[in-house]
């Protein structure tokens, strides 16, 4: 058949380009197909690992405001609040419009981009309500997190769960846990020895009050002031009049720089793990102090506390022993 008279091409003509072209696309595809899967696997896998590190230090740099909620989310204090970004009823992830903006300052990319797989996908980011991980005889406070992509269909298979810290996927689904667990477990690691290290300064100081005092009284108090110049002026007697800190009567006192610096302490040795300053006490109701209301712990020897509180409010304490020898 020839072409018509306007210049276009004939019926066959047509047919016969269609056909070399889906074959030609039928090749490239043959031999590109798995290249490209392979870029898309890889894309949201590093997407995901820039993702997991910019909540993990968004978690590390927040972790009082967060664990001190106790609802399934993160809070980022006046940074705003990450919401769970969950499945829809067909699997598909629907981040609503900001949903990264609270730690935009840590990520690669902006909010937008960084929500989004290597198949042009949003992440799903699923937050758990607060829970306790044990550890060392302790429970600690934490959020479980993880991220998840539906991979190359784009749905979160229903096999796929997310319980008890614990990620099991289903079909093509790709994701990884958020390791606000192991943050947990560092900050309290971090915060048990700066108590053990300022409980100990404290021991020592209380030594060498003793050893420079020439009277030497096992009967003293060395943990702290009790002079009429010293808070609280009505302090019993039976404390250091000479002493650099002040008895804690009223209350626990937080160690700053100047009280840390005359046990010899440095303010950073009296940051925990959460980035609060420790309080010490030497005048607490569990304590052995002059001003104790038991006459039994009213005696020798002596202790102080140094303290601080996990995100969920539970106190922490290591006791300081005034020994003399």
């Amino acid at each position: 058949m020839s072409r018509s008279g306007n210049g276009g091409f004939s019926m066959i003509e047509l047919t016969v380009a269609i056909a070399m072209m889906s074959a030609l696309t039928a090749a490239i595809y043959t031999f590109l197909g798995p290249q490209l899967k392979w870029k898309s696997r890889a894309d949201t896998d590093n997407r995901i690992a820039l993702l997991k590190n910019g909540l993990e230090t968004a978690y590390r740099q927040n972790i009082v405001s967060i664990d001190g909620d106790a609802q399934a989310r993160l809070n980022l204090g006046v940074a705003g609040i990450i919401a769970p970004v969950l499945p829809d009823g067909q699997g598909y992830c629907q981040p609503p419009a900001g949903a990264l903006a609270p730690i935009a300052l840590l990520l690669r990319s902006s909010p937008d981009v960084a929500i989004r797989d290597g198949y042009g996908r949003n992440f799903c980011v699923l937050v758990g309500a607060r829970a306790v991980i044990a550890y060392n005889g302790q429970n600690l406070p934490y959020h479980p997190v993880t991220i998840l992509s539906g991979g190359p269909n784009a749905r979160v298979e229903a096999g796929t769960t997310f319980v008890g810290g614990q990620l099991t996927l289903a079909g093509d689904d790709i994701g990884v846990v958020v390791d606000t667990a192991g943050q947990a477990i560092a900050a309290y690691t971090r915060t048990m020895d700066v108590l053990a290290r300022s409980a100990g300064a404290m021991q020592q100081y209380f030594g060498a009050r003793y050893n420079a005092d020439p009277a030497r009284a096992p009967s003293i108090n060395y943990f702290g002031c009790g002079a009429a110049a010293c808070p609280p002026a009505g302090a019993a007697g039976g404390w250091d009049g000479a002493n650099g800190l002040p008895t804690t009567c009223a209350g626990p006192v937080a160690m700053t720089t100047t009280a840390a610096g005359v046990i010899g302490l440095a303010r950073e040795d009296v940051t925990d793990g959460y980035g609060q300053i420790i309080q010490y006490d030497n005048c607490g109701a569990g304590l052995r102090h002059p001003n104790n209301a038991a006459a039994a712990m009213q005696l020798p020897p002596f202790t102080a506390a140094a303290q601080t509180t996990l995100p969920d409010g539970t106190l922490m304490m290591q006791t300081a022993v005034g020994m003399v020898f």
